[in-house]
């Protein structure tokens, strides 16, 4: 039996359809449906059909405008229709159409801020400077050199990765508050405090399980075997989500979960497409070799609402 109708019938059956999707289709549905950051959503996934809806075909659409007048010479109208079945393209094939969810882990963000501490003021600055030299150097490029060495190197005590901080940026820094120098910011800023320059501290997160997230899908399942274009199925994609969606299928909104598209398409195609060297990725071995491969295509295929399945070919 071919791919195709060896997978469609394990995706028919409740026992096995589970199986066809493994962990990194699962987490590549997940990120691309929701904003997986905001919702700090994490493995294992687990997949729910509330409904699959197997073999459906969406004829491709065409626009008739024209103007329609009586032969008495009456007033003209204008008509414009839409009619499927026209245009040059074939019908495109849905496999299956699933309802559900995945069912990701999430960690809760409970931790507070315990205490916020204003790193320096401007007059901080001149302050130093005099209580190390004893007075402040005279010439306007000595005190500038002065003034930008110790800002600096505050901004980067307070800084957990300070080697961030470099000169560009620096520079970056004072531009963006209208400064264009360090002396200019103590000539205009005396008795304010600098901009950005807080350091915050956090308390530990509790130490808890993290606990299931359900995440409400639709998905159009497109099985393709080896030989697909990958510019032809991703406008097929474009074109069936979209025509589903008039046809009215959709996720109702939950505002508890930040979404991107929750209405999917999934590629189901054989995991030995990304042998083709034509992907981009790297690994040690063959396996890795794929599964970066396809974790490379899901990441650009997902902003379209697309996530990959690779099967193992029997």
């Amino acid at each position: 039996m071919n791919f195709v109708d060896a997978t469609l019938i394990r995706i028919a059956d409740p026992a096995t359809r589970a199986a066809v999707f493994d962990q990194a289709a699962l987490e590549q549905m997940a990120q691309a449906a929701y904003d997986a950051d905001a919702l700090a959503l994490q493995g294992p996934y687990t997949a729910i059909f509330d409904q699959v809806t197997l073999g459906m075909s969406i004829s491709t659409v065409g626009i008739l405008e024209g103007t329609i007048r009586n032969q008495s010479g009456g007033m003209a109208t204008d008509i414009h229709l839409q009619v499927a079945g026209l245009g040059p393209l074939l019908p495109a094939r849905v496999d299956a159409l699933w309802k559900g969810s995945v069912v990701a882990r999430t960690m809760p963000s409970d931790g507070h801020i315990t205490t916020v501490k204003v790193r320096f003021s401007v007059d901080d600055i001149d302050a130093e400077i005099v209580k190390d030299l004893g007075a402040l150097p005279p010439d306007p490029a000595d005190l500038e050199t002065e003034r930008r060495t110790r800002l600096i190197a505050e901004m980067r005590g307070a800084m957990a990765q300070p080697a961030l901080l470099t000169d560009a940026a620096f520079d970056n820094w004072l531009s963006s508050i209208g400064a264009s120098s360090v002396s200019d910011l103590v000539a205009h800023g005396k008795g304010s405090i600098l901009p950005s320059v807080l350091q915050l501290q956090f308390s530990a997160p509790p130490d808890v399980a993290a606990s299931p997230r359900q995440l409400p899908v639709a998905a159009a399942i497109l099985i393709r075997d080896i030989g697909f274009s990958v510019a032809e199925l991703l406008m097929q994609s474009k074109m069936l989500r979209e025509q589903l969606s008039d046809r009215g299928i959709d996720v109702p909104k939950d505002r508890s979960l930040p979404a991107k598209n929750p209405f999917l398409v999934v590629w189901i195609v054989p995991i030995t497409v990304f042998d083709d060297p034509s992907w981009p990725g790297a690994g040690g071995n063959q396996d890795a070799l794929r599964a970066d491969r396809r974790q490379k295509a899901g990441a650009w295929l997902g902003p379209e609402g697309i996530a990959i399945a690779g099967v193992s070919v029997a």
